[in-house]
């Protein structure tokens, strides 16, 4: 996933984004120069599923505030349709983290 996406080569481009549950964190990064934009969602519980709702920085996305935008889950192949407010579901035994490529237009 990493050899993949340029904006995994550089730490400068960390942003976290809001997410209501404390057990879980969302961040992203983006290369400014290519548009590609990862955002990753993490549990802390390796024992129980976990729920949360995100409120996500568009413009640190690189997107206006009511914009809608495909992710594409990296460990699943799922793809999901997002905007600034999203419920996910972290399940340790299923998948321990999402992490996306956004995807626009």
């Amino acid at each position: 996933i990493r050899d993949e996406n340029p904006a995994l080569h550089w730490l400068r481009n960390l942003r976290f984004h809001e997410v209501d549950n404390g057990a879980m964190l969302c961040f992203s990064k983006r290369d400014d120069e290519t548009g590609n934009t990862i955002l990753v969602i993490v549990s802390f519980d390796s024992s129980n599923v976990q729920w949360g709702n995100t409120t996500l920085d568009m413009a640190a996305l690189g997107l206006g505030w009511h914009d809608r935008f495909t992710v594409v889950d990296q460990i699943t192949g799922a793809t999901y349709e997002w905007g600034q407010f999203n419920a996910v579901r972290i399940d340790p035994y299923v998948e321990p983290a999402h992490i996306f490529v956004v995807q626009t237009g």
